[in-house]
């Protein structure tokens, strides 16, 4: 039996592994959504990392080329635009001068814009603090108040018996003004000199009528 070569041992085994592949293609398929559908989580846990890795690679590849090239760019920018200044001088120039109207109406299109867009900015502030403020006074008004009525229950359940000892005593002391005042009326009536009118109304009257 001869001996195969590489080529051939491995054009063998490749030809043999498409054969099975072929053969149990369905079961192959079934096993790898089993196995998806199993480990979904994990997987694609190990797909966010590796992306996350990719990306910081690529940044820091990035990063160190710009970093390693940062001389030599700079150094490549000053000699391009000291050779060809005048050329480039000459093109903006020309470009300027073709599309000078619409640069200028550009321009203005953005100052206006910006001119409008920090007025709206403006406004909103101004409408934002308003309504701040607003809202400010009435919480300090409500809390004010809140403290006057708290302070005023309080005040009152602390010299409750001393407002009702002073109310009992008010009145015992005006008792005796209120009756005099009231036999005072009724004797001016009689004497004439208090005369009740229609309506409840009553007029002191002077002399002889």
């Amino acid at each position: 039996m001869r001996k195969l070569s590489e080529e051939e041992r491995k054009r063998r085994t490749r030809e043999s592994m498409l054969r099975y592949i072929q053969k149990n293609k369905d079961k192959l398929t079934e096993y790898y959504r089993q196995y998806q559908q199993k480990n979904r989580d994990k997987l694609t846990e190990n797909k966010r990392l590796y992306r996350q890795r990719k990306k910081e690679e690529r940044n820091e590849y990035q990063r160190q080329y710009y970093q390693n090239n940062k001389e030599a760019r700079i150094e490549y920018q000053r000699q391009y635009l000291q050779k060809n200044k005048d050329k480039i001088n000459e093109y903006y120039r020309q470009h300027y001068q073709k599309n000078k109207d619409k640069l200028t109406e550009n321009s203005r299109q953005y100052y206006q814009r910006k001119k409008e867009a920090r007025i709206e900015y403006q406004r909103l502030y101004r409408q934002r603090k308003k309504e701040e403020r607003k809202a400010y006074r009435r919480q300090y008004i409500q809390n004010t108040e809140d403290k006057q009525q708290a302070s005023s229950r309080l005040y009152y359940q602390k010299n409750r018996e001393k407002l009702i000892a002073y109310s009992r005593q008010y009145h015992r002391n005006n008792k005796e003004k209120r009756r005099a005042y009231d036999r005072q009326y009724r004797r001016d009536i009689k004497q004439g000199k208090l005369r009740e009118a229609f309506y409840g109304c009553t007029f002191r009257t002077y002399g002889n009528d």
